[in-house]
Formats: C-alpha cells, sequence, structure tokens
C-alpha cells in the first residue's frame, strides 16, 4: 500500500509539472500573438492533467519509491513556503520585481506583449523631455518600459516569467500573483530531492533538499517576483528528466523530449541559460553514451534548438529592445545553435570507441576524473582564500602576474588579481565557510565518481557555470542581489555538492556501523545550519516593502476614474497605470525647477477640462496660477533590507515619506 502511495505521489507531481509547463508556455505563445486569455490557459490545464497522467503511468510504470522519503521532503518543502512568507510587497517600478509584475497586469488586461498605451507614445514635445528619459536612445516613460517605433509599450525583460504571472494575477489579483515565487521555492526544493537521489542513491536527496531550503540567497529570493527561482525550477526539472532518461535502460523519447522542454522553456525566461546549455550539450555529444540513446539525444538537442529559434524571433520581432548585451546576444544564440553542434560532433569523432583519444581516456578515466576534481577544489580555494587579496597585499611582488604581464598576457593577469575577485566571499557569506568547504570536498568525491549514475551529465555543464559565474562576470554589489545570477544552478549545483561531501565524509564511519555513520551525517549537517544560523534567520524574518499593497490600494481607491496622476518620486507612476488602470505618469529626475514645468504644463490641462492630480513628498511652488490642495495624505513607513559589503546584512532601512495627495483646480473668477 505504501509502495502504491508513493507511486502516486511521483507520478502526480509529474503530471503537475508537466501541465505546468504546457500552461506556461501556452500563455507566452497567446501573448506573442496578442491573444492571451486566462480561459485558454485553463482549459490547457484541464486537459494536460489527464494526459500526462496516462503518460506518467507509462514511463514510471517500475518506479518504486520510499514514501517516508517523500513525505519527509514534503514537509521541508512546506517549511521553505513558511520562511518566504509573507512574499515582498515590491510594487514599484524600475526596479525588477515591479517591472515583471507590471508587465504581467499589463498582459491580463490587454491580453498582448505589446501594450497600447498611446498617450504615453503620443506625449507633447514640451512634455516628453519631462516624463520620459533616453537611454541608449530608448525611449522609457517609466523605467524598464520601452516605446517601440508602432508606439506600443515594450518590457525590458524576457516574458515567460511575467507570462506565468499573469495567469495567477488574472485568477488571484495582484497579492497572488506575489505569492508565485514563494510556490516555485516549494518545487524546487522537491525537485532537488529527486536530482540528488538520482545522483548520490538513497537518503541523500533529503540532505540537498535540506541544504538549498535553508541557504540565505534562496530563502530571499524565494520572497521576490525575479525570474532566477523559475530558471532554476525549470533546470532542476531538465536535469531530473535527462538523468532518469540516460539510466534507464531502455530509450524513453518522452523523457528527452521532456528534459529539451524544461531547459527550452528556460531558454525563453532569461538568456544566460546559454551559460549552461553550451558545456551541457558540448558533454552530451561527446559522451560515450552518444551510440546508445543517440535517437534520444537528438529528440532532446532538436526540442531545445525550437525553442532557442523562438526565443531568436521573439528578440527580433515581439521584444526588439530587449538587449542587454545588444547584438551579441543574438550572436551568443547563433553560436549555440550552429556552431556548439558543429563542434560537438568533431568532438565525438575524437572520442568515438575505437580511436586512439577514446582509447587512451578510457585505461587513464579514473586518473583524469580526479586530477579534474582536483583542478576544481585548488580553484575553489584560490577563489575563496587568496585571490580577493592579492591586489590588495601583494600584487606588486606575485610572481605569476609579473610573468603573465611580461609575456603581454594582461586580462589573463588581471583573473589573478583584480576582476570581479570578490565574488567568491558573497557566496562564502550566503551559505558560511563550513558549507563551501564541504562542498568544495564533496564536488572532488563527485568528479572521482563522474561516470556513475549519470553524474557528468550535471556535473561538467553545472561546475562549468560556477566557474565562469565567479571568474569575472560582474554582479550587482547590493548584497542580496547580486546571489540572483547564482540561484538557477550555482546554488543548487553546491546544495548537492554539500549533500555529497558528507555522504563522502560520513562514509569514513561506516566501520563502526550504519547508525554511527547516519549519526556523522546529522552532525555535519547539523554543524553546516549552526553557524549559518544568523543569516538563515535574517533572511526568513525580514521581507521587503511591508505594507506596500494597502497603501497603494488606498491611493488607487481615492482617484476618481477619469484622473490623470502625475508622480515626482521615481517608480510610484508604474503600478497605477499597469496595475489599477489610472493613467499615471512619472517625473523624471525631479527637481524644484522641473517640478516648476511639470506644475506649468499641467495647468494647461486643467483649462482643457482635465481631472489632474499630484502625488508627492515634495514641497510645491506656492504661486503657480491655480488652486493646489491637498485631498488626502499618504504617509508611507517601509522598510528594505540592508546594505553590506562583504557580510550578510542583519538590518533593515527605512524607505516611505511622508505623500500627499494633490489636486488642481482653477481660480474662480
Amino acid at each position: 500500500m505504501f509502495r502504491l502511495f508513493g507511486s502516486l505521489f511521483l507520478k502526480l507531481g509529474v503530471t503537475v509539472y508537466c501541465s505546468f509547463l504546457t500552461v506556461a508556455w501556452i500563455a507566452f505563445f497567446t501573448a506573442e500573438l496578442s491573444v492571451f486569455r486566462i480561459w485558454i490557459c485553463i482549459t490547457a490545464f484541464a486537459v494536460s492533467i489527464p494526459v500526462f497522467f496516462i503518460l506518467s503511468n507509462v514511463f514510471l510504470k517500475k518506479t518504486s519509491l520510499n514514501i517516508l522519503e517523500y513525505l519527509i521532503v514534503s514537509f521541508i518543502a512546506l517549511c521553505s513556503l513558511l520562511l518566504t512568507l509573507p512574499a515582498s510587497e515590491m510594487l514599484l517600478g524600475g526596479w525588477d520585481p515591479g517591472v515583471y509584475l507590471h508587465t504581467a497586469g499589463a498582459i491580463a488586461e490587454q491580453g498582448s506583449l505589446q501594450f497600447d498605451m498611446e498617450d504615453l507614445a503620443d506625449l507633447p514635445e514640451k512634455e516628453k523631455p519631462l516624463f520620459t528619459r533616453k537611454l541608449h536612445n530608448l525611449t522609457e516613460p517609466f523605467l524598464g518600459m520601452r516605446i517601440l517605433p508602432n508606439s506600443k509599450i515594450s518590457p525590458q525583460f524576457f516574458h515567460l516569467y511575467p507570462c506565468i504571472m499573469a495567469v495567477i494575477y488574472s485568477l488571484g489579483g495582484i497579492r497572488v500573483a506575489l505569492l508565485m515565487n514563494p510556490l516555485l521555492n516549494v518545487g524546487c526544493i522537491l525537485l532537488i530531492f529527486i536530482l540528488a537521489k538520482l545522483l548520490l542513491g538513497k537518503y541523500w536527496g533529503i540532505t540537498a533538499a535540506l541544504f538549498l531550503c535553508l541557504n540565505p540567497a534562496q530563502i530571499w529570493q524565494g520572497k521576490l517576483c525575479t525570474s532566477e527561482m523559475l530558471v532554476q525550477f525549470l533546470i532542476l526539472g531538465g536535469f531530473c528528466f535527462l538523468i532518469r532518461a540516460i539510466t534507464i535502460k531502455r530509450t524513453s523519447m518522452l523523457l528527452f523530449f521532456l528534459s529539451g522542454f524544461s531547459f527550452g522553456m528556460a531558454m525563453i525566461t532569461r538568456y544566460d541559460t546559454l551559460i549552461l546549455m553550451a558545456p551541457l550539450i558540448t558533454v552530451i555529444a561527446i559522451s560515450p553514451l552518444w551510440k546508445e540513446k543517440r535517437n534520444g539525444f537528438i529528440v532532446f538537442a532538436a526540442v531545445f534548438f525550437l525553442f532557442s529559434f523562438q526565443t531568436l524571433l521573439h528578440t527580433m520581432y515581439i521584444a526588439p529592445y530587449y538587449k542587454p548585451l545588444h547584438s551579441s546576444v543574438i550572436l551568443v544564440m547563433l553560436v549555440i545553435i550552429v556552431l556548439i553542434p558543429c563542434l560537438s560532433l568533431i568532438g565525438r569523432k575524437a572520442f568515438s570507441s575505437g580511436s586512439k583519444m577514446a582509447e587512451y581516456i578510457n585505461k587513464r578515466k579514473p586518473v583524469l576524473l580526479m586530477i579534474a576534481g582536483i583542478i576544481f577544489v585548488i580553484w575553489g580555494l584560490y577563489t575563496w582564500l587568496i585571490r580577493p587579496y592579492i591586489f590588495t597585499y601583494a600584487s606588486d611582488i606575485f610572481w605569476i602576474n609579473k610573468i603573465l604581464n611580461w609575456v603581454g598576457q594582461k586580462r589573463l593577469a588581471s583573473y589573478f588579481t583584480m576582476n570581479e575577485r570578490y565574488n567568491m566571499l558573497y557566496l562564502v557569506n550566503t551559505i558560511g565557510s563550513i558549507a563551501l568547504g564541504i562542498a568544495l570536498t564533496g564536488t572532488g568525491f563527485l568528479f572521482f565518481r563522474a561516470d556513475k549514475r549519470g553524474i557528468w551529465i550535471w556535473l561538467f555543464p553545472s561546475a562549468a557555470v560556477t566557474v565562469f559565474l565567479v571568474t569575472n562576470v560582474f554582479h550587482d554589489h547590493f548584497m542580496l542581489w547580486i546571489t540572483r545570477r547564482f540561484i538557477p544552478v550555482v546554488f543548487p549545483f553546491l546544495a548537492i555538492s554539500a549533500a555529497a561531501g558528507v555522504k563522502w565524509i560520513s562514509g569514513f564511519s561506516l566501520r563502526f556501523g550504519t547508525k554511527t555513520r547516519f549519526a556523522a551525517a546529522t552532525c555535519l549537517v547539523l554543524l553546516v545550519l549552526f553557524f549559518n544560523t544568523k543569516p538563515i534567520l535574517t533572511a526568513a524574518r525580514i521581507y521587503d516593502w511591508p505594507g506596500l499593497c494597502d497603501w497603494t490600494e488606498s491611493m488607487a481607491g481615492t482617484l476618481p476614474d477619469n484622473a490623470l496622476l502625475y508622480c515626482d518620486q521615481p517608480g510610484f507612476a508604474a503600478p497605477f497605470r499597469f496595475l489599477y488602470g489610472i493613467d499615471a505618469y512619472e517625473l523624471h529626475f525631479p527637481s524644484p525647477e522641473r517640478i516648476k514645468k511639470m506644475i506649468d504644463i499641467l495647468a494647461q490641462k486643467v483649462r482643457a477640462g482635465n481631472n489632474i492630480f499630484i502625488l508627492t513628498a515634495n514641497k510645491l511652488p506656492d504661486k503657480t496660477g491655480f488652486i493646489i490642495f491637498p485631498v488626502a495624505r499618504f504617509p508611507m513607513k517601509t522598510y528594505i533590507l540592508s546594505r553590506e559589503r562583504l557580510s550578510f546584512p542583519q538590518t533593515r532601512m527605512v524607505r516611505g515619506g511622508d505623500f500627499v495627495l494633490y489636486k488642481i483646480s482653477e481660480l474662480e473668477k
């Protein structure tokens, strides 16, 4: 009975995951075509549930489960939900969470990824310098929202995440939409349990799930409306399907298809999924399993390349102004689609069975894997314990730097001494030094065991992404924002590596019995968590912008339907326009002179019969020739996590002000 219940538990999970993918893609595709409707998404979900449940009964037919493990990890997942509630109420424009939420509201309202807002595109020339700003020759009426040549508004970011949020927003409004990342975090905990169980064996999935659940950055990011948590969810799901597909004897096309589907969806969520896919596709193509699972890998690659092509078209036609790296984004995508497969085919020929290269590697595989693990561990220790301090204390006498500069390799020299040398320290201050030490130990163990259980297909690409992101990539140095890029791959990688480290270290006590090993493993896990208790509790206790939903709702309820609202605080106009349907405008770069110019323009609008309101915490000019009287006061006092340099923040910063809503009226004649 317990085995039957456990099998049903897994099949339902797979069914919900696959139905989620289906609905997410349909929401995205219909929004691209400007025909997004909530009833289409509901119908798709209702149809996909029985279809995928029937299919899961086919490819999970002989799967045996330990129901106790699943009950434990379900409890951990529930705890992860409680740790991320209440969710951040970041509604303001300019910050990424606000832009995503505003995009979701606009998609739900207009059914399109290009929003019709003619009043913003048709601003008179004298108003444009006040109510828009120029960024990279693009016009932004609100930060992150850009005016297209067809006079429509296009969000700055990729759009799968806000399309999914638009479904939730349509069903439950703003407060329910804010729960998206806490729920995705629950899914990530369940998926990393399955993935670690596939890689490490019985029981160790629980350890990895616990490490990820109690990662302070994971907790904090689980409260915010940003896309990295969705990417983590999709990548973990993709790896679960892929590793399951290569470890079973028969070739399951459905598993390969679902894996490609997951990674493809991650691609249209964030373009930097390419950083993972380049080494992953290369590793697959030169793997010894290519011949055995060739048809499955072709299905996987074909599905992913279809999504890459859709992403390319989306970037060119639907969101032409999404170019954070300008034309290099398209160039890198073309490299992935064309160059990587070609190089992989060349490598596969070189490593094919019977070649001298393959024979050489097979004879020395254990030694080569051990050397790779040692190199990675040395790299981790170097970037953690040496590199951050060389430039400060020893740059003039460090011999490697001198030699590299002498031979003209200044860029390589900068790696040893300069560029983004604190990135590893941010990781240490997030997860703790003991956790990182155990994770590096576990990574070495995983390299040594990389030819078992399909570990290689997770290990090599994830290690490559970690090296790339820690080495020379710039991250926002606002303490916890820097961890955003580490969420999709690096933190799950470290969680599984730490679980492997606990497994390997505790394995030394096996000679004293299984119970002794369990006690040793438990002590190691508790040791990691004990020395990171303060950041964990801080991340769980503090959430950003509490009370902002109530504040904006009370303000919106005060304004009449025909109001024109002008705000002189950055980010305040956007939520009123996109979430509450109020014609709101933002005064960019506010100053006393620009506020005076704004009021002069608004005075002319009052003469034309418009219902004009101003929301401000600044002092307005005394003499304007019009009546400016306060309608209501809306004091705001909220908090965000403080900023710290190279330490985990422990305090909150006050945000807000004494906001007043004014109405402009003509003087009585």
